[in-house]
């Protein structure tokens, strides 16, 4: 690896050589006065071979891995449509829009790289999960995931690299402990309950027209 190399650079490499070249890569900025940075990169985590795996294909095929978050994106929108009472065909085009986006990618993992049965399996499931989140989906972009996204949707992964890179932090400065402020109740607590209830039916609902859509088979 190339002195001066980012972090992000990390996840591009062959996984066996993953450990050695962040290591070295730390070496470098520690020697190099940036011991933060050193620090951030030696955490760094080794990706199971399925996130590998997706990494190498956003980085092989930039422009089909767009397409699928695209696509993604438009069946987020989709589900939420159908969720407001939206009719069932916009769900079920972008339903198979997504699906042949994920087909496509699926088909350069099998054949490029060689992707074993299980490795494709959990490969496939998390570009399916990382392409509808709209968190998930940079760093799946980036090609810089430090492991499998599990559940699609609404949930979160961490990206190897921040956006903006490594930045040194200022210095605290020294302060007198103070006592930490009591609690305060949450005013908002009973509506916020009431929310997060009808945010679980709505998942439910969407689950529910995937159902039937899955029942239905291709027009």
């Amino acid at each position: 690896m190339k002195r001066g190399a980012k972090a992000a650079d990390l996840y591009g490499l062959p996984l066996d050589e993953f450990t050695k070249e962040r290591d070295a890569l730390a070496k470098e900025l520690r020697q190099g006065g940036d011991k933060e940075a050193a620090d951030q990169v030696k955490a760094l985590r080794k990706p199971p071979v399925s996130a590998w795996t997706v990494n190498q294909l956003a980085r092989r095929h930039p422009q089909e891995m767009r397409a699928l978050v695209k696509a993604g994106e438009g069946l987020r929108k989709a589900q939420r449509s159908a969720v407001g009472g939206g009719g069932p065909d916009a769900l079920r085009d972008a339903t198979r829009a997504h699906r042949d986006r994920l087909d496509e990618l699926t088909s350069f993992a099998r054949h490029e790289l060689d992707a074993d049965g299980q490795t494709l399996q959990r490969a496939v499931q998390t570009l399916r999960s990382a392409s509808v989140d709209k968190e998930a989906s940079k760093a799946l972009l980036e090609g810089t995931l430090t492991a499998d996204v599990e559940q699609a949707g609404f949930g979160q992964v961490l990206t190897a690299v921040p956006a903006g890179g490594f930045r040194r932090k200022a210095r605290p400065r020294a302060k007198e402990p103070k006592e930490p402020p009591k609690p305060k109740p949450d005013p908002n607590a009973a509506k916020r309950a009431r929310v997060e209830a009808q945010l679980e039916k709505a998942r439910a609902r969407v689950r529910e027209l995937e159902a039937r859509l899955d029942e239905l088979g291709p027009p």
